[in-house]
C-alpha cells in the first residue's frame, strides 16, 4: 500500500488549469484486457474545521452550511483508520492517454435545499452536463472558467437544462440568485477520474498496467500527486492524506 502524508498541497487552481491546457493528445477509447484497479482513501488528519453557517435569504429559511471542507469521521467498520475522511475531492490518474470508454449516462448537477448537488461533479470533456432545479424557487447556473465557454441561464422550479464542456479544466460555479451557492465541474480528459464521497473512498477500474501519475484535487485544501504502479487483474491501495 502506497501512503502519501508530506507533500505540500501548493498547487492551485490556476495550475491546475494550465497542466490541463497542456495536455499533449486526445484521449483513445477502447477495450481493456486484464485491466487493474486503483482504490483508497482520502483522508484528513487532525481536528475536522467548522462547518459554518451561511447567510440565507427569505426563500431559503433553513439553515446552509459552508461546504468548501466536508469531513466526516470512519465508520466503525473500519476498524484501524481513525482518521476522518475527505468528501469531494476528485482523484484522477493525470497522464493516461488510452483505455476504457467513458460512461454513456451523463451526470446531474442538481439545486437542492439551496445548494448544489453534487459539490464536485466530474463530467468527461465533450459530454453532456444535467442540471436540474428540484427546488420550488427560481435558481441560476452561472460557470466561471477559462477554456470553456461560460454558462449563465435561469433554471425555474423543477426545471431542467444542459450544458456541455469542450476541454478538460476545473469550472466554478454559482447560483447569481443565492450568493453562497457554489459547486464546481471537473471536466475529465479521461474515465479515469472520480470524486469522493462522504466515506472519501475512491476507485478506478480497468486500469490498463503500467505506471500513472495519481492526482487528488481539493477546492481549498489543494493538489496531492503519488506515482502508482496497476499490475494485469490487480488493484493497487493508496491513500492520500491532506492536513
Amino acid at each position: 500500500m502506497f501512503k502519501l502524508q508530506d507533500q505540500s498541497a501548493r498547487i492551485g487552481l490556476a495550475l491546475l488549469g494550465l497542466a490541463f491546457c497542456a495536455h499533449a493528445s486526445a484521449y483513445d477509447e477502447g477495450t481493456v484486457a486484464n485491466g487493474g484497479s486503483i482504490s483508497g482513501f482520502v483522508y484528513f488528519d487532525g481536528a475536522p474545521p467548522a462547518r459554518t453557517p451561511l447567510t440565507t435569504d427569505a426563500t431559503c429559511p433553513h439553515a446552509v452550511l459552508s461546504e468548501d471542507v466536508v469531513v466526516t469521521k470512519p465508520a466503525a467498520k473500519d476498524a484501524g483508520k481513525e482518521m476522518n475522511r475527505l468528501a469531494n475531492a476528485v482523484v484522477t490518474i493525470s497522464d493516461i492517454k488510452k483505455g476504457k470508454a467513458f460512461e454513456t449516462t451523463a451526470p446531474t448537477l442538481d439545486q437542492k435545499g439551496c445548494v448544489f448537488i453534487p459539490r464536485v461533479v466530474v463530467v468527461p470533456a465533450g459530454g453532456k452536463l444535467i442540471l436540474l432545479n428540484s427546488d420550488s424557487i427560481l435558481h441560476n447556473i452561472h460557470t466561471t472558467s477559462d477554456l470553456n465557454k461560460e454558462t449563465n441561464m435561469a433554471i425555474a422550479p423543477a426545471g431542467k437544462a444542459s450544458a456541455k464542456f469542450e476541454e478538460p479544466e476545473i469550472v466554478k460555479v454559482r447560483c447569481d440568485i443565492h450568493a453562497w451557492m457554489r459547486a464546481w465541474i471537473y471536466v475529465a480528459e479521461s474515465p479515469y477520474s472520480v470524486a469522493t464521497g462522504g466515506d472519501g473512498a475512491f476507485k478506478m477500474d480497468k486500469v490498463p498496467a503500467g505506471t500513472y501519475t495519481v492526482t487528488v484535487w481539493q477546492e481549498k485544501l489543494g493538489e496531492k500527486k503519488a506515482q502508482v504502479t496497476v499490475k494485469a487483474d490487480k488493484d493497487e491501495a493508496i491513500e492520500f492524506i491532506f492536513k
